[in-house]
């Protein structure tokens, strides 16, 4: 009787970490669930914040009336360096204190460029 219990409560917890994701026998499934997982959300948020800053960079020129901007030739995660002398409205302005979480830089036609940190090759 004993042997049947200790037996069947090993089936039992068999089935059940079975069921856990990433104990289904599979060698990869672990591994690659949670990184893919973080992947997609890391690459969401860039991409939200890369449509941010475009969409900021593109708010700004149309309120100051300005076609041409100071080019940021480093990568920096910070909106305070948009450089404009006489504009009534600033980068930071329009992202209203959004903190980024990459880095830009942007040429003089206001295109705006990102990467995950700050050691990628100058985009131009």
């Amino acid at each position: 009787m004993r042997r049947t219990v200790l037996m069947a409560n090993a089936i039992l917890v068999l089935v059940l970490g079975s069921l856990i994701i990433g104990c289904s026998g599979d060698n990869n499934t672990a591994e690659e669930t949670p990184d893919s997982f973080i992947d997609k959300l890391e690459s969401t948020a860039m991409k939200t914040e890369l449509d941010d800053m475009r969409l900021a960079m593109t708010a700004v020129m149309a309120a100051n009336g300005i076609e041409v901007v100071v080019p940021q030739t480093a990568w920096t995660n910070s909106a305070m360096e948009f450089k404009c002398d006489n504009c009534a409205q600033k980068l930071s302005d329009m992202l209203q204190g959004l903190t980024l979480g990459f880095y830009y830089q942007w040429d003089s036609e206001g295109n705006v460029y990102q990467c995950k940190d700050d050691d990628c090759p100058d985009p131009f």
